[in-house]
């Protein structure tokens, strides 16, 4: 489900647009990686699909945009996100922290040991995502543009996988570019 609003003012120079959503996932699809022995008798890993129960989300984004004239256009933008499994009874976690039996919630599940990681935070979902940005244009002859824009976007921490134990932490990106813009060409030096 979701929410949301464009509003335009200043003739249409500054713009803020805002949406909230939900999603109530059932049977969402993970990869997962389980360690095992081959028939050489080698570690190996293996990649398998498994389903969570059920997942919740929400979520909310705003971004806000502003033409202060001919020349100068600033932008920012910031995003909220509460991703987590509600119900997810996993056997390759349960084996992982070396659970041998059954564990509530997850007893009777099925005959391989299992434990719930509900409560656990979806992998690669950050909580907090946001960006700035101004962008300086102006007129190069006749039929071109020059531009200069600069941004900085900001991610925060997220787990690479669905039991939480590898943590990316947060991230902080400075971005710059240089250019001309015709009809039909652009040609761009940019920088991170």
């Amino acid at each position: 489900y979701e929410i949301g609003s464009k509003m335009r003012c200043l003739d249409g120079r500054m713009s803020l647009d805002v949406a909230a959503c939900w999603i109530d996932w059932s049977d969402q699809q993970l990869t997962a990686s389980q360690a095992y022995i081959n028939n050489a008798m080698q570690p190996a890993n293996i990649s398998l699909t498994l389903n969570a129960g059920k997942t919740e989300i929400k979520g909310i984004e705003v971004n806000w945009r502003w033409r202060l004239n001919d020349n100068w256009d600033i932008n920012a933008s910031y995003g909220w996100t509460d991703a987590q499994f509600e119900e997810f009874c996993d056997a390759v976690y349960a084996g992982t922290v070396g659970v041998a039996v059954q564990t509530p919630p997850c007893a009777g599940f099925s005959n391989t040991p299992t434990l719930s990681v509900a409560g656990f935070q979806t992998a690669n979902a950050p909580e907090h995502t946001g960006n700035v940005g101004l962008e300086f244009t102006m007129p190069f002859g006749d039929q071109w543009s020059f531009f200069a824009r600069t941004d900085a976007s900001y991610q925060g921490t997220r787990y690479a996988e669905v039991y939480n134990f590898a943590e990316t932490g947060d991230s902080l990106r400075y971005d710059a570019r240089l250019g001309l813009r015709g009809d039909e060409w652009t040609f761009t030096i940019w920088g991170r």
